[in-house]
């Protein structure tokens, strides 16, 4: 026998429901998310397209190695940020004596729902370094 796991009134309902139906419930477990490259060299104008895997929503930052706080990133831009995939595009190249300057891209994946009767959306992140290279 088969069932639907329906959450009516949280999970001592949804257990009750689904025991009576003759079903295993287990809670959410920790899941993770992997982003693809990992890593990338990129030039003045180039870009690299990254792909998020084990979430269902995605949102994506870019950061620097620094303290500095990169809301919009002199470095480069990203096409989107929410989404599976983004394309990240160098706007600059790393000045005279410099081998490589590095920009951190996070990516934060979410399982399950939010809201005022469903609080059980689970979140994790990962990154992924974009080395700018002359």
């Amino acid at each position: 026998m088969s069932c639907l796991p329906v959450r009516i009134a949280g999970w001592a309902m949804l257990s009750a429901v689904c025991v009576f139906a003759g079903c295993e419930v287990s809670p959410v477990q920790d899941f993770s998310v992997s982003v693809s490259p990992q890593r990338a060299e990129i030039r003045k104008y180039q870009s690299q397209a990254f792909v998020a895997s084990g979430g269902v929503r995605y949102t994506w930052s870019i950061s620097s190695t620094n303290t500095e706080s990169d809301a919009t990133d002199p470095w480069g831009l990203l096409s989107a940020t929410t989404g599976e995939q983004v394309i990240y595009t160098s706007l600059r190249a790393p000045e005279a004596g410099q081998d490589f300057v590095v920009r951190i891209l996070t990516v934060t994946a979410t399982l399950g729902t939010e809201n005022a009767s469903n609080a059980t959306a689970r979140t994790t992140s990962t990154f992924a370094y974009i080395y700018h290279v002359p």
